[in-house]
């Protein structure tokens, strides 16, 4: 397990600010080396930052009986999450001698990192280990659980029992009996191994009572998540590249018996919502727009709501609107999913796009609202576009696009659907 860090400190004991950013990638892969991820723009301002790696797919996030009987907590499954939580602590023991603050540590996460971050807000393993939390591109785990088969859907955390039960099949399709046996297979085959079944279940943490006591929907609104000031956004082309996760049909025809099948009463107002369909056009931006506010844009706003509801500190949300001049075969993507972190980054430089004045003039903004916040939990500074925070009397979010400024929260009537559809499941 490697980490990377970045410090502007001339020597130890300057009490920097620090920024911990764990990378995305679906659990399943990333690294925080990544070119884009490369801190020393940030770091050159005055902080230090730390780039994290942790085990991914199956061995960071595979269930089964005879793992959690071997565990002294009778657990297993979320083993990159202790891995974050080892980083974590890390930090707190060893960044003084980098000149970093180890009470004044931000995490940061983009896409899978940032469902991570939410999910050490939730854990009480990581209580202490942060002051603040940034959420790029993702969202949090609110969804209620639906189970088909052994497929979890994305923004729901299944149970330890329902994760080790996936750990048996798998196991049984590798022709293994018992964990000795699955040992015995080199990595790399159960690697590929692991791949081929992520259709059938994501890798994904899990409920085990012990790093999470229990979903994270329910630590929120109890209040006991990590109360720290918050930072959460989305992107409006986030589904544009995962249509497949809506679950929606693929032609027109299927349309209206599957609407009516999934959403029984409430059909019509999902079709008032996402708008109808009778073309392929329609049906595939109907699958990006409930891939991305099913997935991304719910759980950002559920977030928001839920900590200003039950915590103290303030919650900042963003809406990224800007399509990146990307190349040819992802222009329809439109301003895709993770693509506003290369700007937070300011790492323009490290990917070869022909990039313009606006996004140069978007990096350093964004780049600036990362900074202040992490240094503050206050965004804002001097010559920046005032940012509001987020409340349940002012449901507000940042539009960073082109034109940037407060605005409502968008896809509104899309996520106040989403709201109603939730609660009926809950009940």
């Amino acid at each position: 397990m490697y980490l990377n860090v970045w410090t502007p400190a001339k020597a130890p004991g300057e009490k920097l600010p620090v920024l911990v950013f764990i990378h995305g990638g679906a659990f399943v892969q990333g690294s925080g080396a990544r070119p884009i991820y490369d801190g020393e723009d940030l770091a050159s301002k005055g902080l230090v930052i730390v780039n994290i790696n942790y085990r991914l797919g199956i061995f960071g996030f595979f269930a089964h009986p005879e793992l959690s009987r071997e565990s002294k907590h009778k657990v297993s499954g979320n083993y990159g999450l202790l891995d974050q939580i080892a980083a974590l602590q890390w930090v707190h023991r060893n960044i003084a001698a980098f000149g970093g603050d180890p009470t004044n540590v931000t995490i940061d996460g983009r896409s899978a990192g940032a469902w991570s971050v939410n999910y050490l807000v939730a854990t009480p393993l990581a209580r202490g280990l942060f002051s603040r939390a940034i959420s790029v591109s993702s969202g949090g785990q609110f969804t209620p659980r639906r189970r088909s088969g052994l497929l979890q859907e994305v923004g729901a955390t299944p149970m330890l029992k329902d994760a080790e039960e996936f750990g048996v099949r798998f196991a049984k399709e590798e022709k293994a009996t018992s964990i000795a046996e699955l040992r015995a297979i080199p990595a790399v085959d159960l690697m590929k191994a692991g791949a081929v079944l992520m259709g059938k279940a994501h890798y994904h943490p899990v409920v085990d009572r012990y790093v999470l006591p229990t979903d994270v929907y329910t630590i929120f609104a109890s209040g006991k998540q990590q109360d720290v000031p918050t930072m959460i956004g989305w992107t409006s082309g986030d589904g544009t590249t995962i249509r497949w996760s809506s679950g929606l049909p693929d032609t027109a025809a299927e349309y209206p018996t599957f609407v009516r099948q999934r959403f029984g009463p409430l059909a019509g107002e999902f079709r008032k919502a996402f708008g109808e369909v009778t073309s392929a056009a329609d049906v595939s931006n109907a699958q990006a727009a409930f891939a991305r506010d099913e997935n991304y844009a719910w759980g950002s706003r559920a977030w928001g709501r839920l900590q200003a509801k039950t915590g103290k500190s303030n919650v900042y949300l963003y809406y990224w609107d800007h399509t990146p001049p990307v190349i040819e075969s992802t222009k329809s993507f439109g301003a895709f999913h993770g693509s506003e972190d290369v700007y937070f980054h300011n790492t323009l430089n490290m990917w070869n796009l022909p990039w313009r004045a606006v996004d140069r003039h978007l990096a350093d903004v964004m780049s600036s609202y990362r900074i202040n916040f992490a240094k503050t939990g206050n965004p804002n500074g001097p010559r920046l576009p005032f940012w509001p925070n987020f409340t349940l009397y002012d449901e507000r979010s940042m539009n960073l696009s082109e034109t940037i400024g407060a605005i409502p929260t968008p896809h509104k009537p899309e996520l106040d659907f989403l709201d109603d559809w939730y609660a009926k499941q809950r009940q």
